[in-house]
């Protein structure tokens, strides 16, 4: 499948798109719809093998991988220099990695409270860093963070210390937006619900699972396609007077 005809208005074709955690769940569904509106994608995780059926999915030419631990500020950077040394620009970044750490708060020792601070918050702050450097030169760009609900309702049983992170990353998104702003750069965070996926989330059990998507107004769980199709619109030309703003897409919850 070539580039998706119906996409092209959306300004995409040959912009370089990052988007990190692509080897599976809404990373992978964002990776392809960006591909079939014609971008080029660099398709980024830990998951070496797979990364590499990610990019065999994408269709069109010029993707590749880029096995990369967010936590380590300098392999985020010589990814970065790479980009731009093959491609010459980094137009997109999609941060969609996720990983859940969930962990009541009263329970959480100090290790495990750094651990989840770094894994969300300073690999997120890094990469945006990086990445809107990498903008300025163009003075064009988009970075949109993946961050969950739970950081603008609160915790639920068990994440106190997984929404605070959350509630974090909202906050460094609008603070990017500020900061990027005169060069052309919009910033925006992207709060997916419950979404049906494999495995939704390792700490959460299939009768939470049920119970969570009882309580959305749409009586459903999301698809990864249908975040990935808000991850597109932000990370387009359509968005072009939206910045450092916080977009649901979780059926309604945050309406409660």
């Amino acid at each position: 499948m070539m580039m998706d005809k119906s996409l092209t208005s959306l300004g995409l074709a040959s912009r370089v798109v990052l988007v990190t955690g692509s080897a599976s769940g809404i990373g992978l569904a964002t990776a392809q719809l960006f591909a079939r509106a014609g971008a080029r994608v660099v398709a980024c995780d830990r998951d070496e093998l797979g990364l590499a059926a990610t990019v065999a999915l994408l269709p069109g030419e010029g993707h590749w991988a880029e096995r990369v631990d967010l936590g380590q500020t300098l392999e985020v950077e010589a990814m970065v220099a790479r980009i731009l040394t093959i491609a010459g620009r980094l137009d997109v970044l999609i941060n969609a990695e996720v990983q859940s750490n969930a962990a009541m708060a009263v329970l959480s020792d100090e290790a495990a409270w750094s651990t989840l601070i770094d894994t969300h918050l300073k690999s997120r702050y890094f990469i945006c860093r990086v990445a809107g450097e990498a903008m300025k030169r163009h003075h064009w760009g988009r970075i949109v963070n993946l961050a969950d609900i739970s950081g603008r309702r609160g915790s639920l049983a068990g994440d106190a210390t997984h929404a605070v992170a959350q509630a974090g990353m909202m906050t460094m998104t609008r603070a990017f937006a500020r900061e990027l702003g005169p060069h052309g750069i919009c910033v925006n965070s992207l709060s997916p619900g419950v979404v049906a996926m494999p495995m939704p989330c390792p700490d959460m059990h299939e009768d939470s699972f049920v119970a969570a998507s009882v309580r959305i107004p749409l009586g459903r769980a999301g698809l990864p396609i249908e975040v990935a199709r808000a991850a597109v619109f932000l990370g387009s030309d359509w968005a072009s007077y939206i910045t450092g703003h916080l977009m649901a897409v979780d059926g309604g919850v945050l309406m409660h």
